[in-house]
């Protein structure tokens, strides 16, 4: 069946109401959060390929906070397409992206904006802090859905380093980008991803 299962944001924390506004919420027609995503325009949506349900089975939610509350700065749209990396493998994970376009644009204003996308040859070199937001489980152990958004700072951690034998052994591919701390405590990452010890993550895309 398809692995529609929420990811992880540990050792994060709850930031300003609104403060990070160009996460959405991708939810089941019923109102069931599965993944998170970013909107990189008005009509698209940044999101991981193993999140494709369907576009008959999804709904976007730009504008949200908090999952369990109504606050009113909600917008709802249907996809109309989705376009999966063309290298995509629900086995290995490589290549985990996916564009969604909006059957209508989003409303920008004080609650939904676009990211802010880095240059096309920005580095990503060791050591560089970046934030990953979303509303993933808060613990390896999973439990519930938290409802309200969280996010973490991770510093990107080498690929030759992650894909040493006592992290991944090989198993990081050039699509996908390592992050977290060697001591623990903090990542983001896919429950078959996370590791107890806490030494290293790889990120695909934020829930």
């Amino acid at each position: 069946g398809q692995d529609i299962s929420t990811g992880r944001i540990i050792g994060g924390y709850v930031p300003a109401p609104h403060s990070i506004r160009y996460i959405v919420s991708i939810q089941t027609t019923g109102g069931a959060h599965f993944c998170g995503g970013s909107l990189i325009n008005r009509y698209w949506v940044l999101t991981a390929a193993h999140c494709n349900i369907g576009c008959d089975k999804m709904v976007i939610v730009a504008g949200d906070y908090s999952l369990n509350t109504y606050d009113g700065t909600e917008q709802y749209f249907q996809p109309l397409r989705m376009i999966s990396h063309p290298q995509y493998d629900n086995k290995t994970n490589n290549a985990d992206i996916m564009l969604i376009k909006l059957k209508r644009p989003v409303k920008l204003n004080g609650y939904v904006t676009i990211v802010a996308l880095p240059r096309h040859e920005a580095s990503l070199s060791e050591g560089r802090v970046c934030r990953v937001s979303g509303w993933g489980y808060t613990s390896t152990a999973g439990g519930q859905i938290p409802n309200t958004l969280r996010t973490v700072k991770l510093p990107i951690v080498s690929s030759s380093r992650c894909n040493s034998t006592e992290s991944f052994n090989g198993n990081i591919t050039y699509s996908m980008i390592c992050a977290g701390y060697n001591s623990g405590g903090k990542d983001a990452c896919k429950k078959k991803d996370c590791r107890e010890d806490g030494l290293l993550y790889y990120l695909q895309t934020p829930r």
